[in-house]
């Protein structure tokens, strides 16, 4: 299902991809091992959505981690230091991805299909190396928006594997002090962006709550390569580049740096962009207008950048059915913008039939939600909220997180009772946190006004 038919909201025609449960066994930082997904949410049309809070250190990362490298070990036979299972229905038909003593193995409907124990039967085709009864398992795309430091998630395979990849990993972090020509190309995002904001569907309302619109034209600058000799313009991800120097000697010479060897051209919104499938553009040439002023992506703030390259990265590598992991998604972010990140990429996966994983730090990011999308991880225990989260603050954020609040303030509330309602006032404005401070007054001034 394309973007540019959004405007129709109607999937009920299309079988549902849903993750039922999850279940870890005795791992040694996830201590509690059963995750049980819902459908419930508030978003109409919805695909599955799953947030994760918790302080850091908790776990959120690591159960990220591990959910991906076994979907990653659907094409790969490595072993995997967990016991873990993940149920799912697809096609109709229930599918169980399943972890024990250290090897995976698959079933559909009960019936084991694939034990990588017993090695693998592969079948050479098209320069492509795959197992035909593990690849109609599951077809979509596990998706990686990170900021990724110390190699938490799996990678990407090299350029040159011969084989199925489900993973794509797209890491915020590498942008960081360099030209985001470092970036993998998404050249698939940028024009199913360009062809959604046509009928200003999501990307149309994705960037007026943003205050942005697209200028009239998007400048695109492709990178091709020489390889052996010939002109590639066909080239499918920045990794298998090859950029060269030829010397005097006539010996060709590798680098890692970018070159642009050819001229930048202009694409014009509207206009049919098939062309440029399969081309390495970058999003250094994309446009836009905000309060009258023609920018370039050079030109926008880091929190600009983060939350545009996210959203057109993800929607670069999605496919039907896929599984998106997004990150802390609220990095950079003002808190306007934080409250608009996940309903947008909400929309990105419900197009698709698509599940979206987050894990965050901020109540801003969950306050739509209802308290059964939300898990809270807390010391390796993973547990459900039993309260609402409907327009939480961060006084009720940190009371469902932290569970520290009661503890903290147990003897200032003593103390508290023992003042007069003069004494009281100036307890509360001398505290720091407005959040503090909007409580306190809630539930005890007002109490003494009504007495």
């Amino acid at each position: 299902m394309q973007l540019e038919n959004l405007d129709n909201w109607n999937f009920n025609y299309y079988k549902k991809m849903k993750i039922s449960r999850i279940e870890i066994n005795g791992y040694k930082i996830l201590k509690q091992n059963l995750v049980e997904m819902n459908d419930f949410q508030l978003f109409p049309q919805g695909s599955q959505i799953l947030g994760l809070i918790g302080s850091n250190g908790s776990g959120k990362t690591t159960f990220c981690s591990m959910i991906a490298r076994v979907f990653q070990s659907i094409s790969t036979r490595s072993k995997l230091e967990f016991d873990i299972s993940i149920e799912f229905e697809y096609k109709s038909s229930k599918r169980v991805l399943k972890c024990v003593d250290n090897y995976v193995w698959l079933a559909v409907d009960g019936e084991t299909i694939y034990d990588f124990k017993l090695g693998s039967r592969l079948k050479y085709e098209d320069k492509i190396i795959h197992n035909e009864r593990v690849i109609s398992f599951w077809n979509g795309k596990f998706i990686l928006s990170t900021f990724e430091t110390c190699g938490e998630y799996p990678n990407e395979k090299p350029s040159n594997y011969l084989g199925d990849d489900p993973i794509l990993k797209y890491d915020v972090a590498s942008i960081y002090g360099k030209n985001i020509f470092g970036y993998p190309s998404i050249t698939e995002g940028i024009i199913r962006f360009l062809k959604s904001d046509e009928k200003q569907s999501i990307a149309g309302s994705f960037l007026e709550r943003m205050g942005f619109r697209l200028s009239g034209e998007v400048d695109i600058k492709i990178v091709r390569s020489i390889t052996d000799g010939y002109w590639d313009s066909s080239l499918e991800s920045a990794e298998s580049i090859l950029y060269k120097k030829i010397k005097n000697d006539n010996r060709l010479e590798f680098t890692s740096e970018p070159q642009i060897l050819d001229t930048p051209t202009t694409l014009e919104i509207c206009k049919d962009y098939s062309g440029y499938i399969g081309k390495q553009i970058f999003l250094n040439g994309f446009r836009l207008i905000k309060e009258d002023v023609d920018l370039g992506f050079d030109d926008l703030s880091s929190g600009e950048k983060f939350l545009i390259i996210r959203y057109i990265s993800i929607l670069s590598g999605i496919e039907n059915d896929s599984i998106i992991v997004v990150e802390e998604p609220e990095n950079h972010l003002n808190p306007k913008w934080r409250e608009l990140v996940i309903p947008a990429l909400h929309k990105v996966a419900t197009a698709y039939n698509s599940i979206l994983i987050f894990t965050t730090h901020d109540y801003r990011i969950i306050r739509y939600l209802h308290n059964d999308c939300v898990l809270n991880v807390t010391n390796g225990v993973i547990n459900k909220i039993d309260t609402q989260i409907l327009l939480c603050d961060e006084y009720d954020f940190e009371a469902i997180g932290e569970k520290t609040i009661s503890f903290i303030y147990s003897d200032l509330i003593e103390v508290y009772h023992k003042l007069n309602r003069f004494e009281k006032a100036q307890l509360i404005n001398s505290m720091c946190n407005v959040e503090e401070k909007m409580k306190l007054r809630k539930t005890y001034l007002t109490d003494d006004e009504t007495h």
